[in-house]
Formats: structure tokens, C-alpha cells, sequence
């Protein structure tokens, strides 16, 4: 049974209204630092001191907030708090996943942080994803998988990766000018760091890959 701030029963006080008072209680504080935060419109904590209504408020809620026996209603939680919550925990786990496995070599090259990903949007298709992962139709890797006899490019080059077809394969000369006068024409410069590419020219980029026949 609930009891007022001065330990007397309070019959008149329901199990919704505790859970009512942990949340706000619950939300004046910060989530990761646990202090108590100032939030506009919301009177500050001094504010009830001295008014008997305001302090058994303030008791009611810090009562709820410790007690662990009022059921949990996620009903009565903002849906895009939990979706807001699940979302970070996500992208936490993903990151360090990211961190730690060995794959993904050329994907990390592109984005070595699961934030820089999320931060663009690209349209993905065959090519734009052989160039991302380097799972394609390049020498390098078909050989890699006995499905060419060696991994050299068609202009004579031993390897045809995905650096080579990007940044040096003469045959691409055409193409990769086009690329590099308009990373120019948008911000003066023109950089071979794939993670600049993708974080000042992933639209540029994708046309330039898409123009790319892997095929020849």
C-alpha cells in the first residue's frame, strides 16, 4: 500500500499514479550522467520547498522511482522513446561489431565508423555495392574465387581491385576526369581519401561507379 511522505497509508493514491510520478521523476534526470536537469517550463526543484502539495509530489514521485514492485507499462511510454532507445542501443551494438571483426576491408575503407555509413544516403545497386564491398566483378576477386584464370585488368595492370579501377586504370581515364572536375567544380579540390568521397561527394561518386562497365 502507498504511504505518504510522512509514512502514513494513502489508499486514495493508484498504482497509476506512482508509475505516473516515477516517469516524470525519472525523466528530470540526465540518462547518462544521472544528474538532475533544468527543463524549460518545468518549475525547479527549489521551487517546492515549503509547499506541503509540491513536497509530497516530489515524495510520491522519488517513492515511485524506487520502487521496484510497480509493474512496468510500456503502453504508457511515447512509442518514439522506445523506438528512439532501441535505435541507439542498435547502432551501439553494430559499432562494435564493426570494430572488431576482420572482414569488411573495403567497406572500411569507405566508412570506418558505422556513424559515417549512416550519415549517407546512397542508392545502392550491383555496381555501386561491387565498388563499396569489393564483392564484384573485379579481377581481383573473381579470381579470388577460381572464376578467372588471374586477377590482372584489361589495360595490363596485375590487379584489378577496386583502388585500381577507381583512382588509376587508364582505360577509366574518361570517366574518372568527368569525376574529379566536378568534385572540383563543388568544393576546389579534388582527394583520393575514399571517406572524403563519401562524406563530400557520395552522389558524384555513384555516377561515376555507375558509368563503369565491369563487364569490358
Amino acid at each position: 500500500m502507498p504511504r505518504s511522505w510522512k509514512g502514513d497509508p494513502m489508499d486514495d493514491v493508484s498504482m497509476y499514479q506512482l508509475w505516473k510520478a516515477k516517469y516524470l521523476y525519472d525523466s528530470t534526470f540526465d540518462r547518462y550522467t544521472d544528474d538532475k536537469m533544468f527543463l524549460p517550463g518545468r518549475p525547479a526543484a527549489f521551487a517546492h520547498v515549503g509547499l506541503a502539495g509540491n513536497e509530497l509530489a516530489d515524495h510520491l514521485a522519488k517513492q515511485a522511482a524506487r520502487n521496484n514492485e510497480i509493474p512496468v507499462s510500456f503502453d504508457r511510454i511515447p512509442v518514439s522513446d522506445i523506438m528512439r532507445e532501441l535505435q541507439e542501443e542498435s547502432v551501439v551494438k553494430w559499432e562494435s561489431e564493426w570494430q572488431n571483426t576482420k572482414n569488411g576491408a573495403v567497406t572500411k575503407s569507405f566508412f570506418p565508423s558505422v556513424k559515417e555509413r549512416l550519415r549517407v544516403n546512397i542508392p545502392l545497386n550491383g555496381k555501386v555495392t561491387t565498388f563499396l564491398t569489393g564483392h564484384g566483378k573485379t579481377g581481383a576477386y573473381l579470381y579470388r574465387f577460381k572464376l578467372r584464370d588471374n586477377p590482372s585488368c584489361t589495360c595490363g595492370a596485375e590487379e584489378q581491385t577496386v583502388d585500381h579501377l577507381l583512382f588509376e586504370c587508364p582505360k577509366l581515364d574518361k570517366e574518372r576526369l568527368a569525376f574529379q572536375r566536378e568534385m572540383l567544380r563543388k568544393t576546389g579540390k579534388w582527394t583520393f581519401t575514399k571517406l572524403k568521397i563519401m562524406q563530400e561527394h557520395a552522389h558524384t561518386f555513384t555516377n561515376y561507379v555507375n558509368g563503369i562497365n565491369l563487364d569490358e
